[in-house]
């Protein structure tokens, strides 16, 4: 799948709001943007990657013919430890970083997290302000989304989720693995309480050798995180090979 100009330039301006691009290389893309040329999702890395001094910058064109001979991100390597770690099984990496528009508007640590967010059958970023409220029966669609996420690894029955008024108090109760988990969550407005609802999750996961987990706060902020299903297995793979810091819930 292809993406129009415009998202390309959208693109660009928001890396280089982020500082990943210097002004001349900015300048260079969006002329070469604009005359119809095209950045697939190694181009954007390369680009972001690659620290071009001012007189390296000559032909767009050229530079990505070459890329492959600079000293740059290696696409390949990170998908072949994500493959290991159990992504891209059932989908393919796109060609376009553009393909998720929290992902390119998400600026990490590691460009592998970009790539790795392309598999939604194994990584999601959850936004914790989510107009939480009992009409919206937030926490269910929460365990119905992990569900969805671990395959049915996890696969919760007889959820209740209820509200004894608009601001709680809450319980949230469900049924895995033939135990029955209860948590009450905290009201927090908008805001999802998810520590507890996690924890029990993960409880319930241990029977399969798997979980939740998220980033270190070294690697992430703000109000969106990202969640894995991992094995054990994988969860070894991602930190021995890709090295990131991550936690389970």
């Amino acid at each position: 799948m292809e993406y129009s100009k415009e998202d390309l330039l959208e693109t660009l301006n928001i890396h280089r709001g982020h500082n990943n691009i210097s002004s001349t290389l900015y300048e260079k893309l969006k002329i070469y943007i604009e005359n119809g040329g095209y950045l697939d999702t190694e181009d954007w890395l390369f680009f972001i990657e690659y620290k071009f001094e001012n007189e390296e910058i000559l032909d767009i064109e050229e530079l990505q013919k070459k890329r492959h001979t600079l000293v740059t991100f290696d696409t390949k390597n990170v998908l072949f430890h994500l493959k290991n770690a159990g992504f891209f099984k059932e989908t393919n990496c796109s060609d376009n970083v553009l393909k998720d528009k929290k992902v390119k508007q998400r600026q990490f640590t590691e460009e592998s997290m970009l790539i790795a967010l392309q598999d939604n059958t194994k990584a999601i970023l959850l936004d914790l302000e989510a107009d939480v409220c009992k009409e919206n029966s937030s926490y269910t669609e929460y365990l119905k989304d992990m569900e969805e996420l671990s395959k049915q690894t996890f696969k919760p029955t007889e959820i209740k989720e209820t509200w004894d008024s608009d601001e709680g108090p809450i319980e949230i109760s469900f049924v895995s693995n033939g135990n029955r988990y209860a948590v009450n969550p905290n009201y927090w407005d908008d805001w999802y309480d998810l520590s507890e609802i996690t924890k029990k999750i993960n409880q319930s996961l241990e029977i399969n050798k798997a979980g939740l987990y998220t980033l270190t706060s070294e690697f992430t902020g703000g109000q969106e995180i990202l969640l894995l299903f991992l094995t054990d297995e994988e969860k070894l793979v991602i930190e021995r090979e890709l090295k990131w810091q991550i936690v389970k819930l």
